[in-house]
């Protein structure tokens, strides 16, 4: 405006625009491996100031855009700070860990039941610490879920998380999960409502940073818009091929409001605890 603010309230059905500084807005559809190598590509892409990932597959951000000059280009703007997001699939790929719906969606029952299912499809894999796809810093040992709330996808992400836990054995037996390459207490979940996101923001000048995470929301919602942080508390004592699985204490902290959470020591909400008992959740996780 004539004072040259670059904020204001938030207005239902704007998604910004001059008056909060937009200057132009490229979109690109990246269909390929071969779109995602091309040098028109890579030379809009490296001049963004923020970046936003659209809905849709996300398997074929898996299949055409990871290992890319796309994907090289990304990681040159986050080290610049550049902001980068994304909505349900673009959501889905920020994580360290990604469920990459390569064989199709999953449901809640169908992760639970057999985690191992054939729709249970992870990236990077076989699991590993490194090789994942866009894997900010802010979201290390994370996986994501979207829709949580209106798909019932609380159970499933528990699942997910689970599969990410390393195998371990004790004088109580075996534990954790096949393929699993994190010690649970490293492992984390983020889901998100409809018409939610969540703000990730790092603070201070050296490594490593505290992230902080702030819900956003439409100004009419008409949902609660939640988000959730999860953790397992301990590894899994029923995770195999086939099997129901069965997992206790996982933490969840819902965040509803205009709280803080603090991502680097996971604190800032009143915890609950969810358990998932021979492929079923024992309380209503939201």
């Amino acid at each position: 405006d004539a004072n040259g603010s670059t904020t204001g309230p938030a207005i239902d059905g704007w998604v910004g625009g001059a008056a909060l500084g937009l200057s132009s807005v490229e979109t690109l559809v990246v269909p390929s491996v071969t779109a995602a190598n091309d040098p028109g590509v890579t030379e809009v892409l490296a001049k963004a100031n923020a970046v936003f990932i659209a809905g849709g597959d996300q398997s074929d951000y898996i299949k055409f855009w990871k290992g890319t000059a796309l994907d090289r280009t990304l990681q040159q703007l986050m080290a610049r700070n550049v902001p980068v997001g994304g909505t349900s699939a673009g959501l889905a790929v920020l994580g360290q860990f990604d469920f990459a719906a390569l064989k199709g969606s999953v449901t809640s029952d169908q992760t639970l039941s057999n985690p191992y299912n054939r729709y249970v499809t992870l990236d990077p894999s076989p699991l590993a610490l490194t090789g994942g796809f866009i894997a900010p810093p802010a979201l290390a040992g994370t996986i994501t879920d979207s829709h949580l709330d209106s798909r019932d996808r609380m159970g499933r992400l528990i699942g997910f998380m689970s599969r990410l836990v390393q195998p371990s054995s004790g004088s109580g037996g075996s534990f954790g999960c096949a393929g699993g390459v994190l010690p649970a207490t490293q492992v984390r979940g983020i889901g998100i409502d409809v018409e939610t996101a969540v703000l990730v923001e790092g603070h201070g000048n050296a490594a490593p940073y505290s992230y902080t995470a702030r819900r956003v929301t439409n100004v009419s919602t008409t949902s609660e818009s939640a988000a959730y942080f999860l953790r397992p508390l301990q590894p899994p004592t029923t995770c195999a091929s086939g099997q129901p699985l069965t997992v206790l204490s996982v933490e969840v902290r819902k965040l509803a409001d205009d709280t803080v959470f603090n991502l680097s020591d996971w604190t800032g909400l009143t915890p609950y605890h969810v358990d998932a008992i021979t492929g079923a959740l024992t309380s209503n996780p939201y």
